[in-house]
């Protein structure tokens, strides 16, 4: 990536955009990829990574005691809860 593209994606602060870009455009040549498709996939980079930092600095904010993912976590203390329905919902609302 040449300075003034990179400048430019830093003044419009696309983080995502920076960190795949090489490898993108590589994949896109490697795949003959259409412009559409390259800038797609740009801008999906783009949105993951701003989902990451996003719930970062929410868990960073609440300032949990611990942390602790839903693997983890003791079904058996509240039996209440279904296992596999939560993680079943769970899979399906991060896609």
């Amino acid at each position: 990536m040449n300075d003034l593209l990179l400048g430019k994606l830093r003044d419009l602060k696309l983080s995502g955009i920076i960190k795949s870009f090489d490898l993108r455009v590589e994949e896109a040549i490697k795949n003959n990829f259409s412009y559409q498709e390259f800038f797609e996939i740009l801008i999906n980079d783009e949105v993951s990574n701003r989902r990451i930092n996003s719930n970062q600095k929410r868990t960073s904010k609440a300032r949990f005691p611990w942390h602790k993912t839903l693997e983890e976590y003791n079904f058996s203390y509240q039996p209440s809860i279904n296992k596999r329905e939560t993680c079943q919902e769970f899979c399906v609302s991060n896609l």
